[in-house]
C-alpha cells in the first residue's frame, strides 16, 4: 500500500497512515453577485427583485425561496415540484422563467450548489487514484480501475461556517457559555464545567468582541442503510458546536457535515478522516471567514472536544476490537473472558472485579505503543490493531474524550435487554420473569397519558415491544417502568432495577453536584455487582462493564445528555429523505444539506414582509425559546366569569381593571400546559 507519515507533534516515527487521495473540486458554481441575477425566457427580462404581480407584497426571489423551503421541508419528489411549479404559474397572469420547469427554478439557485470535493481510491487496496486513472498506481495492486475505483465526498467547513456565521442567531448563541446562569456555581451543568473542557480551552470565549472565536465539536459517524434490496449504506460525519445552547446545538441546520462515504463497505477510517484531520490542524491555528453580506470578518478555531458513537463506529475510528473482542474497552485494560453458551455460541464477558472494577486504565503513551507493536507484528495488542486518526488530533485525548452513549448502550442495549427477560415467555419460569402479568403492565401503560414534552406516545408492550424507537425506550425508563411494574416485581429484583434508574438519573440531570456522581458510582456498582446473580452471568457484556466507567465520563467530558447520539440519529434520519431515485445519491445528499444550510442566512436577507417571515419561521421549524417565560397559544376568547372571580384576579394581579381574554393553552419555559377547558387533547395530559 503508498504510505505516507503524518507529522504531528504525537506522531512516533513507527506510525504509518495512508495520505489522503486525489481531491476533486466538483459542481462550484457559485456567482459573481446573486442577488442581481436576471433571469431570461423569449426574450422576457426579469429581475429577482421585482414583485410577483404589480402591487404584490412578494418579489420573485422570496416566491422562489418559500417554494424551495416547502419543497425541502416536505421532501417532495421532482414531479411533484414539477406539478406544484405549474398550478402555482397558472396563478399569475403573468408567469416568470424559473416556474416553467423544474431545470429553470433550480437554475434560480444554482450558486447554492456545493463546492464539495472528491476523493478517489481503489476499493482492493485503498491506494489514492486520480480521477482519470484507468490502473491502480500501487506496484503490489495494478486493478483495473473500471469496475474498482471508488470515491467518497468532503463538504469543506469553511463554506459552512461561513453560512452559519452569516447567521444573528447563529452568532448570538455562540454567546450562550458566557452569558448563562448556573443553578449552582460548582456543579456540572454542561460540558463547560467538566474538567477536560476547562483543560483544554480555559477561558477563551467562544465568540468574543474582536471576533475571535473558538469552537470545539462533537464527532458522529454511523452507517444508514439507504435501500432495503441493497447493502449500500451512506456513512456521514457530522459535527456538533458545543458553545451554542443545547436547544440550538442539536439542530439539523447548526450542524456541520463535512464527509459522506457511500458504498457497500464499511469505510476505512484512517483513509475516510484523513481530510477531517487535516482540516482541524488548520482549525486549530484559526481561519478568518468573510460572511457574505456583512462588514466585519471572524477568526474562527475549532478543535475536536469528543467523539460520540455506537460501538462498532468507535472501534472503526479507534481502530481497535469490536464489542467481541479481547480487551474491546476504550477507558481500561480488562480482557473480559469467553464464555460459551447453552445454545453453543460464543459471547464476551466482563466479570466484576471488587478490588478495581473500572481499571487498570488506558493511557495515550500506552495506545500509542500498542499500535506501534501491532503495526509490527500483525494482530492485536491489548485490543488496539494500530493506529487513529484520533491519536493525533490537536488538545485530544483518545481515550478520556471518546464518549460512551448512553442511548445504544441503555436504551437499545442494556434495557432492552432486561426488557426480553422480564416479558419473553422463554423466560417465564425465571423468577425475574413479568410474563404472567403483561396484560395488565400493558393496560397500564397504553393509558399513560404524557406530557407535551414526551413525543413518542406509549405503544403495548406485547404487540409493538421489538419495533420501539430509542426514544420509547427512554420514556419507559425514567417515566414509565416502576409505576407499571413496581406491584408484580419481586422487591429484591424491583431494588436492584431502581439503583440503575437513579444512577443514570443522576447523571443525567441539568445540574450535576460531585455529591450526585459518587452516589451514582456506588448504585452502579451495586447493579452490575448484583447483576450475574439475579439474571445471570451470560449477561455481563461490554454494556454491562461500559456502565461502571459512566461517573468518571461525566467528569471529565460531560453529562450524558450533552454527549448522546439522539441528535445525530435525527439528523441522520432527516438524510433518508433528501435523496429520490438511486442515482448518485451522496452527490444528492450533500447539496441538500448544503442548501438546507443556507436556506436560513438567505432567508434574513430575501425577505421583507411578516407574512412571509411567518411561513419561513415555520418551515425552518423555528420554535419558541424554552428559556421565554410564557407564550399563549392558540385564538383568545371571552367568556362570563362571576364577581367574586374578577375581585380575585384583580387583587392578585395588582390591576385597577381590564378586560378579560382566556386561552386553552400555553407554553411555560418550553413546556405546554392546557385547562380544563380544552377537550381537543385526550391522549395527553
Amino acid at each position: 500500500n503508498t504510505t505516507c507519515s503524518v507529522t504531528t507533534s504525537r506522531t512516533p516515527s513507527f506510525l504509518m497512515i495512508r495520505r489522503p487521495p486525489r481531491s476533486t473540486h466538483c459542481i462550484s458554481s457559485a456567482a459573481s453577485d446573486v442577488y442581481k441575477r436576471q433571469e431570461e425566457d423569449d426574450g422576457q427580462t426579469f429581475h429577482e427583485d421585482a414583485p410577483i404581480e404589480n402591487g404584490h407584497f412578494l418579489t420573485v426571489k422570496t416566491s422562489v425561496l418559500l417554494i424551495w423551503l416547502l419543497a425541502i421541508t416536505h421532501s417532495f419528489t421532482s414531479q411533484m415540484l414539477a406539478d406544484t411549479l405549474t398550478v402555482i404559474n397558472l396563478h399569475l397572469l403573468v408567469g416568470y422563467p424559473a416556474l416553467n420547469s423544474v431545470y429553470r427554478f433550480k437554475r434560480f439557485f444554482k450558486y447554492l450548489k456545493s463546492a464539495f470535493i472528491k476523493h478517489h481510491y481503489c476499493s482492493f487496496c485503498l491506494s489514492d487514484v486520480g480521477m482519470d486513472q484507468k490502473v491502480c498506481p500501487n506496484e503490489s495492486c495494478r486493478k483495473n480501475l473500471t469496475d474498482s475505483k471508488e470515491y467518497f465526498l468532503e463538504l469543506p467547513l469553511s463554506s459552512q461556517l461561513n453560512a452559519l456565521f452569516a447567521r444573528e442567531d447563529f452568532r448570538v448563541g455562540l454567546k450562550h457559555r458566557s452569558h448563562r446562569v448556573k443553578k449552582k456555581e460548582n456543579n456540572i451543568e454542561d460540558v463547560y464545567d467538566c474538567e477536560n473542557y476547562k483543560t483544554q480551552f480555559g477561558m477563551k470565549s467562544a465568540l468574543n468582541e474582536n471576533n475571535e472565536s473558538h469552537l470545539s465539536f462533537i464527532f458522529n459517524t454511523d452507517g444508514i442503510p439507504i435501500f432495503k434490496s441493497s447493502k449500500t449504506s451512506i456513512w456521514p460525519i457530522f459535527l456538533m458546536i458545543n458553545e451554542l445552547p443545547f436547544g440550538m446545538r442539536k439542530c439539523r441546520q447548526n450542524m456541520l457535515m463535512c464527509g459522506l462515504w457511500f458504498g457497500k463497505k464499511k469505510p476505512e477510517m484512517n483513509m475516510f478522516c484523513n481530510f477531517f484531520h487535516q482540516n482541524l490542524l488548520t482549525l486549530q491555528h484559526g481561519i478568518t471567514i468573510q460572511p457574505k453580506g456583512m462588514d466585519n470578518s471572524f477568526k474562527v478555531h475549532g478543535y475536536l472536544y469528543s467523539v460520540s458513537c455506537d460501538i462498532p463506529a468507535r472501534s472503526l475510528l479507534m481502530n481497535m476490537n469490536q464489542h467481541n473482542g479481547e480487551s474491546c474497552c476504550p477507558k481500561c485494560l480488562q480482557t473480559g473472558k469467553n464464555l460459551r453458551t447453552q445454545t453453543g455460541g460464543n459471547v464476551r464477558i466482563f466479570p466484576f472485579h471488587e478490588d478495581d472494577s473500572t481499571g487498570p486504565k488506558r493511557d495515550v503513551n500506552g495506545m500509542i505503543n500498542d499500535a506501534k507493536t501491532s503495526s509490527a507484528f500483525g494482530g492485536h495488542t491489548r485490543g488496539i490493531k494500530g493506529p487513529s486518526f484520533l491519536m493525533f488530533c490537536p488538545k485530544f485525548d483518545p481515550i478520556q474524550n471518546v464518549a460512551i452513549d448512553i442511548m445504544h448502550l441503555l436504551f437499545l442495549g442494556l434495557l432492552r435487554m432486561m426488557m426480553k427477560l422480564w416479558f419473553n415467555v422463554s423466560h417465564s419460569f425465571q423468577p425475574f420473569s413479568l410474563y404472567r402479568f403483561l396484560d395488565i403492565i400493558d393496560n397500564r401503560l397504553i393509558h399513560v397519558k404524557p406530557s407535551h414534552f414526551i413525543t413518542r406516545m406509549p405503544r403495548s408492550i406485547a404487540d409493538s415491544f421489538k419495533f420501539w424507537k430509542a426514544a420509547e425506550y427512554r420514556s419507559w425508563f425514567f417515566y414509565y417502568s416502576v409505576p407499571c411494574i413496581a406491584d408484580f416485581m419481586h422487591p429484591r429484583y424491583l431494588y436492584h432495577y431502581c439503583a440503575l434508574l437513579e444512577g443514570i438519573y443522576l447523571l443525567n440531570q441539568s445540574s450535576i453536584s460531585e455529591d450526585d456522581v459518587v452516589k451514582s458510582e456506588r448504585l452502579l456498582n451495586y447493579f452490575v455487582f448484583m447483576f450475574p446473580c439475579l439474571y445471570g452471568e451470560r449477561y455481563m457484556t461490554i454494556n454491562m462493564h461500559s456502565l461502571l466507567h459512566l461517573p468518571d465520563m461525566v467528569r471529565k467530558i460531560g453529562p450524558l445528555w450533552s454527549t448522546s447520539c439522539f441528535p445525530f440519529e435525527s439528523a441522520n434520519g432527516d438524510l433518508l429523505k433528501l435523496f429520490h431515485g438511486t442515482q448518485f445519491v451522496d452527490i444528492q445528499i450533500i447539496n441538500a444539506v448544503y442548501v438546507f444550510q443556507m436556506l436560513p442566512s438567505l432567508s434574513n436577507i430575501t425577505t421583507g414582509s411578516p407574512r412571509a417571515n411567518h411561513l419561513i419561521d415555520l418551515l425552518l421549524r423555528k420554535k419558541h425559546s424554552k428559556h421565554s417565560a410564557f407564550y399563549l397559544c392558540g385564538k383568545g376568547y371571552e367568556k362570563h366569569i362571576s364577581n367574586d372571580e374578577i375581585e380575585m384576579i384583580l387583587k392578585e394581579s395588582g390591576l385597577p381593571g381590564c378586560r378579560f381574554k382566556f386561552h386553552s393553552r400555553a407554553k411555560i419555559r418550553g413546556i405546554m400546559y392546557h385547562s380544563l377547558d380544552y377537550t381537543r387533547t385526550q391522549c395527553r395530559n
